[in-house]
């Protein structure tokens, strides 16, 4: 891109006349940069975005584990109620509270680590949360009551909002355009993974069901993850776009080099989160929670946040409780524990299914086509729900059957989707927060999702069973409808290239299109005292 010479001492005295062709030379390289090449080039960056991001397999571990123990016969005989059939079940109210526990303390838990990411960095944060989480186990662990073990869910849930907002925030930070997208769609892989492990633990436990107490090993060994992860975070480089928006510009060039593979490549690192960090200081100097309904970032913040909503609320309820359903529809449980466990490869796989399709498909396309097969699938589960599964084994097959349909195009297309938006629609500056408040609006959309969802499937409830796919169908359709006004393209697009479009009121049908070149450098000479911004940076 440039010789050493011309590295970040020289941003030092950036005047007005020399802004253009850095910023240009920055862009061209970012859209030159190969697949192959960046990660030869960010290898390292590469490693640290995934050791951060492996502390969101244990949120997913345990939000699958809860809901799945709903079906557990050891757990529903030590902590249910004996049906007048003589069979044990947890009353609906109490699967609502325990399930929606972990949310609830997630919610605040995702303020705190907002907060405190911005004062004290990634690695402290994450690092206490770590620390916090050990203890909280012991909680769960000795559970003897539905009441204890919500009390318990809450307290794990502090560190765990932590932990999803964390992830994907510094995974944008530390990867160049050509990475982000897929370093963002591995947090949700590691999501997948925490359930698959979930769902694998469960199986076996079936085998020893005979003792009470056998569902508390799966609780106890979430202590497995908090040391390697500690140590690892430890040695972990602190974000650089954290560094500099803290005015630690020879802390952000150590960390650079830290990231990348030579000299030359940490310069040009540096560079271009310094013009990022730069530009967005030229919109908008501040960075308070009250700045995400200001101007531009107005309506980036309001995508993110409509990007969460969708994930939540788009049918993938029903994957969520995808044991219990089955249980529900008539299926035994060591099937429907065998169903889930193929259901969780299969999230498995369609994430890796979204990494070589995100190179040729837009993401316009892929919510779209995503939300239009949850359309039809839904409706498919629906119309099976009306054919009696209790007294038909093949229609609970046919259901189990479109309950991995479901799986595969919500891990393939709707799955990732929010974790995207989280990395490409907020501004450098803006981006903990914004994944913060999108993070805390999905938890209230999967609240309010967790609280009617066991109504809709509890036998003493509502007993929809297997027709809620009706419910949950309408709620895609419409989402469909809104995403192809509202849902602009992102892919390609650098940060000061979002940057650009979102300031200047792009509408959302010609992102893909417009194009911005010298117009980035235009915006900067828009401030007088290009050092004077720079120290507020």
């Amino acid at each position: 891109m440039s010789e050493k010479n011309n590295g970040p001492v020289a941003i030092n005295n950036v005047t007005d006349d020399s802004v253009n062709d850095p910023i240009q030379q920055i862009l061209e390289y970012e859209r030159s940069l190969t697949l192959w090449q960046a990660l030869c080039k960010y290898k390292k960056a590469v490693f640290w975005a995934v050791v951060i991001s492996n502390t969101v397999i244990m949120e997913g571990y345990d939000t699958s584990l809860i809901s799945s123990l709903f079906a557990f016969p050891a757990f529903k005989e030590n902590l249910g109620n004996l049906n007048t059939n003589g069979t044990y079940e947890i009353p609906a109210p109490w699967q609502s509270g325990v399930a929606n526990a972990a949310s609830c303390g997630q919610f605040f838990g995702l303020i705190i680590a907002a907060w405190c990411v911005d004062r004290f960095g990634y690695r402290k944060t994450l690092i206490a949360n770590l620390l916090f989480f050990t203890g909280a186990i012991f909680i769960v662990f000795f559970a003897n009551s539905l009441g204890m073990l919500t009390a318990g869910q809450v307290v794990c849930g502090l560190p765990w909002g932590a932990f999803q907002s964390l992830a994907i925030t510094y995974v944008s930070d530390v990867t160049p355009v050509v990475l982000k997208p897929y370093m963002a769609t591995y947090v949700n892989l590691c999501w997948v993974i925490g359930h698959l492990i979930s769902a694998g633990v469960l199986r076996g436990l079936l085998n020893i069901n005979h003792d009470p107490r056998s569902y508390r090993i799966a609780f106890g060994l979430q202590w497995i993850w908090p040391l390697p992860l500690c140590i690892g975070i430890f040695f972990a480089p602190e974000s650089p776009v954290w560094l500099l928006k803290r005015g630690k510009e020879k802390e952000a060039m150590n960390s650079a080099q830290r990231l990348t593979s030579t000299q030359e490549d940490a310069e040009s690192f540096y560079r271009a989160a310094y013009y990022t960090n730069l530009l967005e200081v030229t919109y908008a100097e501040n960075s308070s929670y009250s700045d995400l309904f200001k101007g531009a970032n107005r309506r980036r913040t309001l995508l993110v946040l409509y990007a969460w909503v969708v994930q939540a609320w788009c049918g993938s309820a029903i994957n969520g409780y995808s044991t219990y359903f089955m249980t529900s529809a008539g299926m035994s449980t060591v099937h429907s524990f065998d169903i889930t466990m193929v259901k969780n490869v299969i999230s498995f796989i369609g994430t890796f299914f979204v990494w070589f399709t995100m190179r040729w498909l837009r993401r316009r396309f892929n919510i779209l086509i995503g939300l239009f097969l949850h359309c039809v699938v839904l409706l498919v589960i629906g119309i099976l729900g009306t054919q009696s599964p209790l007294q038909n084994s093949s229609v609970s097959w046919a259901i189990a059957g479109m309950i991995l349909c479901l799986q595969l195009v919500y891990s393939s297309t709707m799955g990732p989707i929010a974790y995207l938006a989280c990395s490409e629609f907020p501004t450098a500056r803006l981006r903990a927060k914004t994944a913060s408040l999108g993070r805390n609006l999905y938890l209230l959309c999967s609240i309010s999702r967790g609280v009617i969802t066991p109504y809709m499937l509890n036998a003493t409830a509502w007993n929809w069973g297997a027709k809620t796919g009706f419910f949950w169908m309408g709620f895609s359709f419409v989402f469909m409808i809104v995403s192809f006004v509202i849902y602009p393209e992102a892919k390609n697009r650098s940060p000061m290239e979002m940057d650009y479009l979102f300031e200047h009121k792009v509408p959302s049908r010609k992102f893909y299109t417009t194009e911005i070149d010298d117009k980035v450098g235009e915006d900067l000479k828009m401030s007088k005292e290009m050092c004077s911004i720079k120290s507020k940076c």
